[in-house]
Order: C-alpha cells, then structure tokens, then sequence
C-alpha cells in the first residue's frame, strides 16, 4: 500500500474516533443535563407528594383520635362488650360506624377489639376479610399499606385509634386509598402521576 493511501486510512480512522468520542461527549453532557433538569423540576414534586400524603395521613389520625377521645362509638362499644350486650347492639353500632365514616371521608371504616373481634365495618366487604388482618393493619398505623381492609390491591393510607374502657381494649381504624388521593394531587399540579409498581405502595413515576 502506498504512504498516500495509508496516510488518508490513518486519518479516516482518526476522523472516526474522534467523531464517536464527540457523540460519546455529547451523550454524557445531555445525560448530565437530564439529570439535572430532573433535580431541579421533578424531585421537588415527588418530594411534595410525599409530604402532601403525610399531611393528609396526619389529618385523618387527628379526626380518629378525636372520635375515639370524644365520640360515643366507641364508649358504647366498650360498655356493651364488657356489660355482656354486645350482641343486642351490633346493628345499632354498625349504624353508627356506617355514619362516621362517611363524616370522616373514609373508604373503609372498622370498629374493631384489641384481640381482632370485629364489632361493626363499612362497607360490608371488609367483615370477610377477618379480624386478624385487621388487627394487623391498625397495629402498624399510621402507615401507607399495600392492602384496604377488605384484603384488595389498593394501596391505603391506614390510621387507627386504640382506647380502653372497663378493661375492654376497642378502637377504629380507618382507610383512604392512595390512588384517587394522588390523582387529585396531580391535576391541582398539572404532573402526570402514575403506579410504577402496584405491588408496593409507595412506587410512583412523576412526570412533567
């Protein structure tokens, strides 16, 4: 081969990775940028989102602690469990649960004893799923569940208030689904939310 033809080959070969190292330049600086772009826009959001479900947790703990401080539900509940009644007052309880948690703002809604006695639920899905599931669920509250009370896929926000009366331990535990809760936090934002995982309940993809 001549100096002339090796020559113009070594320098097309240089030319060329001289150009891939440019576009690999390039990618990394756009890369980078996009990294960035994320910091600065959408981490502030998810963050937000976050701290906006807490809040909202933190209120509906409030509102429970109030009903089993000051409401009569539960002191009626208590009453009649340990008076031996109990039995003559379930519909009347159930009644009563079915009005607080439409007041309240809850899905799901149990009066529920220490040992996973289930006095009284609404709506009627959540008596199928047993007390020990129930009981579990308001040991751990306030916290963001993968399951409602009624045992299905929908990722909840679960508060519970305990309270003890004449040796009888009764409280309530209540259910907000995270779904509808970040959908509205995402048309008041203008963000396009979504369940990247909807077997964990905390996995969303934000997007601008």
């Amino acid at each position: 081969m001549r100096l002339a033809a090796k020559l113009s080959l070594t320098f097309g070969l240089l030319a060329s990775m001289t150009t891939l190292g440019v576009g690999l330049t390039i990618r990394h600086a756009w890369l980078q940028a996009e990294e960035k772009r994320f910091d600065d826009e959408l981490r502030p959001a998810c963050d937000h989102l976050r701290d906006w479900l807490n809040v909202e947790m933190e209120r509906d703990q409030r509102q429970l602690d109030r009903a089993c401080a000051h409401g009569s539900l539960v002191d009626r509940a208590s009453i009649a469990r340990s008076a031996g009644t109990l039995d003559a007052q379930r519909l009347s309880l159930l009644e009563l649960v079915r009005s607080e948690r439409s007041a309240f703002g809850f899905d799901e809604l149990a009066l529920i004893t220490n040992d996973g006695e289930v006095l009284g639920a609404e709506p009627k899905s959540v008596l199928q799923s047993g007390g020990d599931h129930l009981a579990h669920l308001g040991h751990d509250a306030p916290w963001v569940s993968p399951q409602s009370l009624a045992k299905d896929n929908a990722a909840s926000l679960v508060v519970h208030c305990p309270t003890k009366a004449k040796g009888v331990s009764v409280g309530l535990t209540g259910t907000r689904r995270i779904d509808p809760l970040v959908q509205r936090f995402a048309t008041s934002s203008g963000l396009d939310v979504q369940r990247t995982n909807p077997a964990r309940s905390g996995d969303f993809a934000v997007r601008a």
